[in-house]
């Protein structure tokens, strides 16, 4: 009678071993490459509120509306208002008379969104950080009717810590 012998289709346990040690290398040498792609996500959320902020600036000293930047933690948004004159605070227009979309951060950066904001009267709520004339902060009711001076600086801190301010009396952004 002779034996046969019976063949099993498999891996041994020396090259599961070997296959592990590969997977956890290249794991631990991708890990850097993450954080620094989280890192990257974070810093260029910071820059486009920054550039959203000075933007919203620079049209309110250049044609003397006011104009600010909207901000919702709720939903990680900012979108630039203003108010013509005569009018109620609305959507910025761009320069083809097409009104602004609001920017989703969260959804642009998914390492990054609006962790939260202080507005210019000192509370901690969804709200529009708005600039007069002259660039410097200036507080309004939802109705856009003007308040008065900003009694705070304003500011936006971002997923990560990043945090953006305003400068109440020059309007400057740090």
């Amino acid at each position: 009678m002779t034996k046969r012998r019976q063949v099993q289709a498999g891996f041994t346990l020396l090259e599961l071993t070997v296959v592990m040690v590969i997977v956890g290398i290249v794991s631990v040498s991708a890990l850097p490459a993450l954080d620094r792609l989280s890192e990257t996500e974070r810093a260029a959320a910071a820059a486009e509120v920054r550039a959203s902020l000075r933007s919203a600036r620079s049209h309110a000293m250049a044609l003397g509306d006011p104009t600010g930047l909207s901000v919702d933690p709720s939903t990680e948004s900012i979108a630039l208002v203003w108010i013509a004159p005569g009018n109620s605070p609305s959507a910025l227009l761009d320069p083809l008379g097409t009104p602004e979309v609001p920017v989703d951060l969260s959804a642009l950066f998914t390492a990054a969104g609006v962790d939260s904001v202080v507005m210019p009267d000192g509370s901690a709520t969804a709200g529009t950080i708005w600039f007069s004339e002259i660039g410097t902060l200036e507080l309004r009711d939802t109705d856009g009717s003007y308040i008065g001076p900003a009694t705070t600086n304003g500011s936006i801190t971002l997923d990560g810590g990043t945090t953006i301010t305003v400068e109440r009396r020059t309007g400057l952004i740090q």
